[in-house]
């Protein structure tokens, strides 16, 4: 009688055990898929931002074609307007498929896949931002200049606004290089976070 007794409290503690270790496994998805989603919503937030400047800009440019006078300013302004579109919309796109993981719906090793296909597309598309800003840059100074009256852009520049626009066009890229580190240290912690949780 002991040892039946013994097996069916064994047998009891085994079941509750195996119920607390999935428990347990379903309280570390979640603390990680929140951990996951924490950690792109503040780039959510700058690239929807500035997406929304970059709309802004271009329906500026749009809606001013007709101040353009020479074909060689309208085709600028249109390449300038549509870059200013396309570039936010892929990257909020690319973000917004890293961001939405089905976690609870795969298996880790699906998501760390889907993830790391996710991260390369992001990663890609923000190595092209150095190159589209300096023709973001220079495109738009030359609308910009047009948008604001000034005829003969560039005529009348001295050697003060070529050094400030050398300047300026340097933070730009440094700035753009210092976000590119961002966005590479952030995928590579969020790629170390999701194989911890495999692991487990």
């Amino acid at each position: 009688m002991e040892l039946e007794e013994l097996q069916a409290q064994w047998n009891e503690m085994s079941k509750r055990v195996d119920k607390l270790e999935v428990l347990n496994k379903k309280q570390i998805m979640e603390i990680t898929n929140q951990k996951y989603k924490n950690r792109f919503k503040i780039f959510w937030l700058y690239e929807f931002t500035g997406g929304l400047i970059c709309i802004a800009m271009a329906l500026t440019i749009l809606f001013n074609l007709s101040i353009m006078d020479t074909l060689l300013l309208k085709v600028i302004s249109i390449l300038l307007a549509l870059s200013l579109i396309v570039m936010p919309v892929f990257i909020l796109k690319s973000l917004h498929t890293v961001k939405s993981l089905k976690w609870s719906a795969e298996s880790y090793k699906a998501v760390l896949l889907k993830f790391q296909k996710s991260k390369k597309r992001l990663l890609n598309l923000q190595r092209l931002a150095i190159p589209y800003s300096v023709f973001v840059f220079f495109t738009s100074m030359v609308v910009t200049s047009k948008l604001m009256g000034n005829d003969d852009f560039g005529d009348d520049f001295g050697v003060g606004m070529y050094v400030f626009i050398a300047v300026v066009l340097l933070s730009v890229i440094l700035f753009v290089i210092w976000g590119n580190r961002k966005y590479k240290r952030s995928m590579q912690a969020t790629e170390r976070m999701i194989s911890e949780v495999e692991c487990d």
